[in-house]
């Protein structure tokens, strides 16, 4: 193309003409550069959170001297079984097991000791556990306790609430179930809990099997407002309860689930079973055949760490 001397003269013609050239000569430049491969976009790291509980454990009772010889104090031996079921828990997401901490403060509820209010409410988690005593018995520690037990899951719904055999029965009579002698007798050892629809939900199993060491029972005809048992034995048809929150109904989710009990011993195992067995015999509160039951049944395989302590932990808020 020709253009006049007169044409190339105008100023904004020539300023026009000077960016298109820097234009082409800026788009040759880019061609002969070549361009970077193509970057894959990387995942953003997942942050695991460390977690700390607090948990007040009630403890109703201190073992037989055989068993403190042995395995040390209740408020050591359910802080064994915590860990191990928490280690087990976390293992079975594949999360680090030191991913969540706990602490475990016993207070001696036959002594009358609780937690004092200020701290009752940093608590997440209340585990009441066993007694050799009876829940009904007119012992001066246990309205005290009954009437403690009701407060706080009236009062603190904040606080998840744990019953353990003793702990069970406490809980039904605090809220209005009973607890009585149960006709059928004891039960010793590890048993089959079969689960109802509601326990199926909750443990994600048909049957537990769980330490037992009761002969008193919340019969199922007598159990508190709004619970629901998860299952039954041959002798004794409530083998735990669950309350949920209000509001909260059809296929359970741990964080509905305000209070859990359960009849048998998740913290329990062979050799503490075999030592209670032993004194019980000695001291003639069991019969020979029960004896002799209950020590077949000790060393048989149970659920109380995998199962039912994992299912402890998620009520916590661990799941």
């Amino acid at each position: 193309m020709h253009l006049s001397p007169l044409f190339m003269e105008n100023p904004a013609l020539k300023s026009i003409l000077a960016l298109w050239g820097t234009f082409v000569r800026t788009q040759e430049t880019s061609a002969r550069i070549p361009r970077p491969p193509h970057r894959r976009r990387l995942p953003r790291p997942i942050l695991i959170m460390n977690r700390h509980l607090n948990l007040a454990l009630l403890i109703c009772d201190t073992p037989l001297p055989a068993v403190k010889d042995a395995h040390g104090s209740y408020l050591d031996i359910f802080q064994t079984h915590l860990q191990k079921s928490l280690k087990s828990a976390l293992g079975s997401k594949g999360q680090p097991t030191d991913s969540v901490q706990f602490t475990l403060d016993g207070y001696d509820v036959v002594q009358q000791v609780y937690p004092e209010e200020a701290k009752l409410e940093m608590y997440d988690g209340i585990v009441l556990t066993g007694s050799a005593a009876s829940a009904y018995a007119p012992l001066p520690w246990i309205q005290p306790l009954l009437e403690f037990v009701a407060r706080v899951i009236k009062n603190y719904p904040r606080i998840k609430v744990l019953g353990i055999c003793f702990g069970h029965q406490i809980i039904a009579r605090a809220l209005g179930g009973q607890c009585v002698p149960n006709e059928k007798g004891w039960e010793v050892g590890v048993f089959d809990v079969q689960l109802n629809k509601l326990g199926k939900e909750l443990f994600g199993c048909s049957n537990l099997r769980i330490h037992q060491m009761h002969r008193d029972h919340v019969p199922d005809t007598h159990t508190p407002a709004g619970f629901e048992i998860i299952g039954t034995t041959p002798a004794c048809a409530n083998q735990g309860m669950v309350l949920r929150y209000p509001g909260t109904s059809g296929k359970i989710n741990y964080e509905d689930v305000h209070v859990f009990t359960v009849q048998g011993h998740p913290e329990f195992h062979e050799s503490i079973v075999s030592k209670v067995v032993d004194a019980r015999e000695l001291n003639g509160v069991m019969s020979p055949a029960v004896v002799a039951d209950g020590r077949r049944r000790a060393p048989l395989a149970h659920d109380g760490i995998p199962v039912i302590g994992k299912v402890m932990w998620a009520i916590l808020g661990v799941d």
